[in-house]
């Protein structure tokens, strides 16, 4: 007679339903699964969405401070001041970049005389749109002229 290894045995069937393995996932651990994916997948797309509208509006930003930048340099090159004391405020054009993310940017540029004679405290407002939100930076600075 011969005799056959536990490795060609066949496994036994068994007619207890409960204690058979189980083979497939049921239709509610499906639906499970597949409400899960779709959170994360929404939670990915939130991310995505709000990391384009921060890098859009730190580009904004970028440009708006380069904006003022330019316009301090203009204003310590040379722009002619008031021969009296006082007060001014005036408005300036600018024009922004493409594609900067800078929408409607207006400038205003107010002038304080302080003492002693010849200084001049000098403050450049930038106001503009990045996506709809309005925005706002702003520069002071001293300048000596004797």
């Amino acid at each position: 007679m011969i005799r056959s290894s536990r490795l060609f045995r066949r496994p036994l069937v068994c007619s207890d339903p409960e204690s058979r393995p189980r083979r497939a996932a049921t239709i509610l651990e499906v639906l499970v699964a597949m409400a899960v994916l779709g959170l994360c997948l929404l939670f990915m797309t939130q991310i995505l969405v709000q990391d384009s509208f921060l890098e859009q509006r730190n580009r904004s930003r970028v440009a708006s401070l380069r904006l003022l930048e330019a316009h301090s340099e203009i204003v310590r090159a040379g722009l002619p001041l008031p021969e009296d004391a006082g007060s001014y405020e005036m408005e300036l054009l600018v024009e922004p970049a493409r594609g900067s993310g800078v929408e409607r940017p207006a400038l205003r540029m107010v002038l304080e005389a302080l003492e002693p004679a010849g200084l001049w405290r000098v403050d450049l407002v930038l106001t503009y749109q990045s996506r709809g939100r309005p925005l706002e930076q702003s520069m002071e600075m001293r300048l000596w002229r004797p």
